[in-house]
């Protein structure tokens, strides 16, 4: 099952990371961060996370990289030469790299996220005509990729698709009794009484 950590852990080895660093971000302790990078990079949920999570930026990347190309393509050769030229002097230190990476990607993220314009937000947001949609549609989606995600959408979903045993009130009670017992022993209806008033 992944854990908050083992999330936490997927997430900073997806920024660039190393183990230690990621283990460290997840809320490890400095003693034990080696260790438990080496364990948690072999561990089959972070390995199944992170493949899935790379399996759905492809499908979003292949729709944003024709809007975005240009921009990040400038803003990146930008900053990597920025620090390039302020950072690095004579020798490439391996820590200068990471920290040119992270902040690389920081900025590329940013661009995408700034190119999804508000119409386009708007658009999505009205796609669905029922709230209750929107909630089934993060539930499927997200079954895979975040099973906790999927499990609250169903959670707040439920209420709406199934009543409780005990939801009904005391008339509805007593006519649900009431029907029960009448297949068995119903009373006779009562006469109906006919008035001819024609002579």
């Amino acid at each position: 099952m992944l854990t908050g950590r083992k999330k936490k852990f997927a997430q900073a080895l997806k920024k660039g990371m190393t183990q230690r660093e990621a283990a460290i971000e997840a809320g490890y302790s400095e003693k034990t961060a080696q260790v438990k990078g080496s364990q948690l990079a072999k561990d089959p949920d972070v390995t199944a996370y992170l493949r899935r999570s790379i399996n759905g930026n492809t499908k979003v990347n292949t729709h944003l990289n024709q809007k975005v190309n240009s921009k990040v393509n400038f803003d990146v050769n930008t900053e990597v030469n920025y620090h390039l030229n302020h950072e690095v002097s004579n020798k490439v230190n391996p820590t200068i790299n990471r920290k040119i990476n992270s902040r690389v990607n920081s900025n590329v993220n940013s661009d995408i996220n700034a190119v999804i314009t508000d119409k386009e937000r708007s658009s999505q947001v009205h796609d669905y005509p029922d709230p209750l949609a929107v909630i089934a549609e993060i539930m499927m989606k997200n079954k895979d990729i975040d099973p906790k995600l999927s499990l609250d959408a169903a959670a707040k979903l439920a209420p709406y698709l199934c009543s409780k045993k005990g939801d009904c009130g005391k008339k509805d009670e007593k006519k649900k009794a009431a029907k029960k017992a009448g297949n068995r022993f119903s009373p006779m209806p009562p006469p109906k009484l006919i008035i001819n008033n024609k002579g």
